[in-house]
């Protein structure tokens, strides 16, 4: 039990690393397309888990 809870916090980690740096290449790209398919996918993937 311990350790699949210690699993979901790193996952929930990574996702959070993954949607920081998804806000860093959108603002870098200034909200072009291909950066915002990279915001929304995160926050899409960030909602199911």
């Amino acid at each position: 039990m311990a350790r699949g809870i210690t699993l979901n916090l790193r996952i929930k980690e990574l996702i959070i690393l993954k949607y920081r740096s998804g806000i860093k290449q959108a603002t870098i790209a200034k909200q072009s397309n291909l950066s915002r398919s990279v915001i929304y996918k995160t926050m899409k993937f960030f909602e199911d888990v």
